[in-house]
């Protein structure tokens, strides 16, 4: 990628990141929502870093992170250290190993983890937090989710999955 395509990558990855950070903040009724939601700013992040990893730099990632426990009311720092983590798992990971289902898979348990970590954090600090119902529904909206915003990245941006052969290979 040059650098005028890589600019206007990580643009898109910003305005993406910024939707998905300001939709779980937009009302959508009087009653309290019962179905989790994904967190769409882990799945934005780890489409980006996975596919491309120019797309996402770390301060970035951390930026997002801090700006989601503000804006969510997480514990400071919590989930943007588990997004960091696994953003950084991700980039080492490599690109396009395993394909599609292989990155979902990989996601999917980064996700679990970094759910799993705070949880254990919360409790170490004995502070109470959420049970493991609302953990598993949240886990599975967003290992739901996804799919879609990794469809979306490959739209908007042409990040595939797929890796690319060198020009001999062709």
């Amino acid at each position: 990628m040059t650098a005028a395509p890589s600019l206007v990558g990580r643009g898109l990855v910003v305005v993406l990141a910024l939707l998905a950070l300001h939709l779980p903040l937009v009302p959508v009724g009087h009653e309290p929502v019962r179905t989790a939601l994904p967190d769409l700013l882990f799945c934005v992040m780890a489409a980006a870093v996975a596919r491309h990893p120019a797309a996402a730099p770390l301060p970035l990632v951390l930026a997002f992170g801090l700006a989601a426990d503000v804006l969510l009311g997480r514990p400071l720092g919590l989930g943007a250290l588990g997004l960091v983590l696994a953003t950084e798992v991700l980039r080492a990971r490599g690109r396009g190993r395993g394909g599609f289902i292989g990155e979902w898979l990989v996601v999917s348990a980064l996700f679990a983890a970094v759910l799993a970590g705070m949880a254990f954090l919360l409790a170490l600090a004995l502070t109470s937090g959420p049970g493991l119902e609302p953990l598993a529904r949240h886990w599975l909206a967003t290992a739901l989710a996804y799919p879609l915003i990794a469809a979306l990245l490959h739209l908007v941006l042409r990040l595939s999955a797929r890796r690319t052969l060198p020009q001999a290979a062709r």
